[in-house]
């Protein structure tokens, strides 16, 4: 989404800043309440709730790549720009 002057570059930074805050926001609430879950050991519960930090430890290292991918497209969609002459 470009903007008169430029301003879509600043646009997509910014979202980019809020899109690894809420996914260090959202690793960080998923590990507080499953760590806060009291249970015993070798219980079903336990299983569960490991195998949720398994799934969500994936799930977050991916979401991380997301934000490398948005920089590549940044900086492709600017490299493009200059070549072409800023239209």
């Amino acid at each position: 989404m470009a903007r008169e002057g430029g301003g879509g570059d600043a646009f997509g930074i910014g979202g980019l800043e809020a899109l690894m805050v809420l996914i260090a926001i959202g690793a960080y609430v998923m590990y507080e309440v499953t760590g806060s879950l009291d249970t015993t050991a070798d219980s079903y519960a336990e299983n569960a709730i490991e195998n949720v930090e398994d799934k969500g430890a994936s799930v977050w290292s991916l979401a991380a790549i997301l934000g490398i991918v948005i920089v590549a497209a940044l900086i492709i969609g600017i490299v493009i720009r200059s070549l072409s002459g800023g239209r």
